[in-house]
């Protein structure tokens, strides 16, 4: 299951479907930041997949230094309990 959040985007005045995600706060990991942000959003706690290379994606074409970074972590499925079944990948 990839786990994905509906979240309206004032710039674009329309609602978008994005991974659970944020901004790295000064000296923290991709990882500590993935965890974070998965809580703060979404309420779930979920682990870091271990020996999963991942890597930095440019946002800008070269205009600035944004970039976005996918890390892979895996979610207990006591929390998609409450989910119906259409919506479950088997």
């Amino acid at each position: 299951m990839i786990l994905v959040e509906k979240i309206y985007r004032a710039p674009v005045d329309c609602y978008c479907i994005e991974f659970p995600g944020g901004l790295l706060e000064e000296n923290e990991s991709p990882e500590v930041c993935a965890l974070r942000e998965l809580k703060e959003e979404t309420g779930y706690v979920g682990k870091i997949v271990p020996n999963v290379h991942y890597s930095f994606l440019p946002v800008c074409c070269g205009t600035g230094s944004e970039s976005t970074c996918l890390v892979p972590v895996t979610v207990a499925a006591k929390y998609f309990s409450h989910i119906s079944d259409r919506f479950k990948y088997s």
